[in-house]
């Protein structure tokens, strides 16, 4: 098993490739993944259960649980990676069925779930949208990942106006609520989130809050609001020009020599270090 963090680059917030050959092995990363089957057919396996996608489907996978997709020899698919971070942003646009997955999703320890989409496989619409999301990802220049931004919400618009959504997987609908609250309470007050104001939000003792978390996303309440900064912080680092102390400013931390430290500890780089060697040119 490989993971796609390897294949793709982690400044790429939305990548699109047709007809991958890479897919064919069981492979794990940290992005949410959008197989939409064009002609033939895909087996996937995600978790314990596999099924069949035939022309006209679309599969929204969610972040590291180990999964494959093997489509058949006449099969032609699009396969799209796309960043926490750009899932985050259409929550200031609506609340939809992909931001409920999302939130659902995104913090999971190993989310079995999958949002299904059926449309008419003769839709031309749809296809020449992910070919212009194809080409617009051959670029690299200052309006790429705005333009592909769009795209991605005029698709996810598409297939819920033509298409028929399901989310199979897990019937435990009030751990998935509850996942969802986790997930937009600390994206929201990542900078002054507490265990005691997410129970709150739960209504949960502060005991059972933190058993909660733990179980159900592999980290500490402290883990997971620590993770959440340091991904605002690669954010800041790749795509905004915004100087280190106003970073560390924004992200909560009280000087901007506690920031670093916690940064290096986790990448092994300042900062600036890492600004310098990944940010796209």
């Amino acid at each position: 098993m490989y993971s796609c963090d390897i294949l793709f680059p982690a400044h790429h917030q939305i990548t699109i490739i047709k007809n991958p050959s890479a897919a064919e092995g069981r492979h794990n990363h940290t992005f949410f993944e959008l197989n939409c089957i064009k002609t033939g057919r895909c087996l996937v396996e995600l978790g314990g259960h596999s099924f069949f996608l035939p022309a006209g489907s679309f599969a929204f996978l969610p972040p590291d649980t180990a999964h494959l997709v093997h489509p058949n020899q006449d099969c032609i698919w699009y396969q799209l990676l796309i960043a926490p971070d750009v899932l985050e942003q259409l929550l200031s646009f609506d609340n939809n069925i992909f931001c409920e997955f999302f939130l659902q999703s995104v913090f999971a320890k190993e989310s079995t779930d999958c949002l299904i989409s059926h449309t008419d496989s003769a839709e031309p619409d749809t296809w020449v949208l992910l070919d212009a999301m194809t080409q617009e990802c051959q670029k690299a220049d200052l309006y790429s990942e705005k333009m592909l931004f769009h795209l991605l919400l005029t698709l996810f618009y598409k297939l819920m106006r033509n298409g028929e959504m399901t989310i199979l997987g897990s019937h435990d609908f009030s751990k998935k609520t509850h996942m969802a609250v986790i997930a937009r309470y600390l994206l929201q007050n990542y900078t002054c989130a507490s265990l005691a104001g997410l129970a709150d939000q739960l209504n949960y003792s502060l005991s059972y809050c933190s058993h909660f978390v733990l179980e159900n996303t592999g980290f500490t309440f402290k883990q997971l609001q620590k993770k959440i900064r340091m991904q605002k912080a690669v954010s800041y680092l790749l795509y905004a020009d915004t100087p280190v102390n106003l970073i560390a400013e924004q992200l909560g931390y009280s000087c901007s020599e506690n920031f670093m430290k916690v940064f290096k500890q986790e990448y092994g780089l300042t900062p600036t270090q890492y600004r310098a060697r990944m940010k796209p040119q």
